[in-house]
């Protein structure tokens, strides 16, 4: 139970801390040439998280739809294309950390 809390409350606050940055790169920090990579930055940062859980677990996947719905919103195009592109680009990315990639551990 204690353990299901816990990776709840990282869940949301990891959501949290993506909506924010995706509203300070939209309204904030436009004018910015240096925060125009936030964006990158943010992706490059979920993709990260993704590839170095472990593959058991879909954290990343709930953090890449999220973020996917964001790039949805605050794009002037139509809901669903980015949720779509990244979700699948997320479960590519776990297929491939699953199966071709062993982190090291010490003895």
């Amino acid at each position: 139970m204690n353990f299901q809390i816990n990776r709840t409350i990282r869940i949301a606050l990891l959501l949290i801390l993506i909506f924010f940055l995706f509203i300070g790169k939209t309204s904030f920090f436009v004018g910015f040439n240096f925060f125009n990579y936030l964006f990158f930055f943010c992706l490059f940062l979920i993709f990260l998280f993704l590839f170095v859980e472990a593959p058991e677990k879909f954290t990343g996947i709930i953090l890449v739809v999220f973020s996917g719905f964001l790039l949805d919103i605050f794009s002037s195009g139509t809901i669903g294309p980015y949720i779509i592109m990244m979700t699948i680009a997320g479960f590519i990315l776990k297929f491939l950390a699953k199966n071709y990639v062993r982190i090291p551990t010490t003895i």
